[in-house]
């Protein structure tokens, strides 16, 4: 330990938590930005759902209850998937007039910022084994 300029216990406990947290740090901050950026993806995917069948959806409001059944049996597949999507955003308290290049330009600001994350982990966790090896 004395090639870190380490002699005292104390000194190799002070380090080793500072090493700890660091990690720990780093740890807790790459996670939160990968949580974001997979709400991010499912935002996107559910957004590129929703604009691509809302304008059938609507046309399928318009009909008459008797004419909607048939409608509904041959756009089954497209009515499902927009109401999947339209549920989605209700539930995660969403508008619909959302952006998608909104959220595509903050994913790409996320995974910038993830990479750095990703980067300043790895050495603390370096720096971390290190120390733990040695001791």
């Amino acid at each position: 330990m004395k090639e870190h300029g380490l002699s005292k216990v104390s000194e190799i406990e002070d380090k080793y938590d500072e090493l700890h947290n660091r990690r720990d740090n780093a740890l807790f901050i790459l996670n939160q930005y990968d949580h974001r950026i997979e709400a991010l993806d499912e935002h996107i995917r559910q957004g590129e759902i929703y604009r691509q069948h809302r304008n059938l959806h609507a046309e399928y409001m318009q009909l008459r209850p008797h004419k909607q059944r048939k409608f509904y049996e041959a756009h089954h597949a497209e009515l499902t998937l927009f109401e999947a999507a339209d549920q989605y955003f209700k539930d995660n308290h969403i508008e619909t007039d959302f952006s998608i290049s909104e959220w595509k330009d903050e994913r790409v600001r996320m995974s910038a910022k993830n990479n750095e994350a990703y980067r300043e982990y790895s050495a603390a966790a370096r720096d971390y084994a290190k120390i733990v090896d040695r001791c």
